[in-house]
């Protein structure tokens, strides 16, 4: 295995193309004992190859230093998957990561969409005193932004990233503003903000109570005649 590794670093130092030097990475993981030297040869490498450690490695505890380091990447992907690795994972760690991505917004705000995510989970830890959770005080609220993000402020692709949370987080999240704002989004011309807002909200109305919730926010919401006339064609909502 050693003589393996050692033909395969000194592969990795002669290659130049940024996925064949990943494909020689996501081997080396194979191996923790190979986790030194991959942390000095990657800090400075092309994101995509780091990118292989973030997200394919089984165990983090190794590649702390790399994880850590990542939490500066120039990529807001790799920002995110340290950030969501390191608090779920490595969770001693986890105010450290907090604190160094909590002005990160990213790209469609997706480092700060994660940050509120893993914020909220941080908050119904403590919530519940059956599980150890690192007390960790934020200075703001993750439910009101979160919210705020499906609305109509924000592009597309943020609107949606914060409803798989919402999905994902109904008990904290859903009220009926929430729900109008999804209901907007399914009166939208694009099919890839409208699809993806039916989805959610067609999985609200399996669980208990949000059927009713979701009628009741449409009797009584402003949208426009339009918009109700385009929400009751896709058969979200009934007369």
């Amino acid at each position: 295995l050693e003589e393996k590794a050692g033909a395969l670093r000194d592969q990795y130092s002669k290659e130049s193309h940024w996925a064949i030097k990943a494909e020689i990475i996501r081997q080396l993981l194979k191996e923790d004992d190979n986790s030194v030297w991959i942390q000095d040869n990657l800090k400075g490498a092309d994101v995509r190859i780091r990118r292989v450690v973030l997200e394919e490695a089984k165990n983090i505890q190794p590649y702390t230093a790399l994880f850590l380091h990542s939490l500066n990447d120039k990529s807001y992907r790799n920002i995110s998957t340290a950030l969501r690795r390191i608090v779920r994972e490595d969770h001693p760690r986890a105010v450290r990561a907090f604190n160094a991505t909590k002005e990160v917004h990213g790209q469609n705000h997706n480092v700060r969409l994660m940050y509120l995510e893993l914020a909220l989970e941080e908050q119904e830890k403590n919530a519940n005193t059956t599980i150890e959770a690192t007390e960790i005080v934020f200075d703001m609220n993750p439910v009101k932004e979160i919210r705020n993000y499906t609305s109509n402020l924000y592009e597309f692709r943020t609107r949606t990233s914060a409803m798989e949370i919402v999905k994902r987080h109904p008990g904290d999240l859903v009220n009926d503003q929430v729900i109008v704002n999804m209901l907007e989004a399914v009166s939208s011309p694009n099919r890839r903000l409208a699809g993806p807002a039916k989805s959610t909200l067609s999985y609200l109305s399996e669980m208990s109570g949000y059927k009713s919730q979701i009628q009741n926010a449409f009797d009584r919401s402003d949208l426009s005649d339009l918009q109700k006339k385009i929400i009751k064609e896709s058969g979200m909502i009934t007369d």
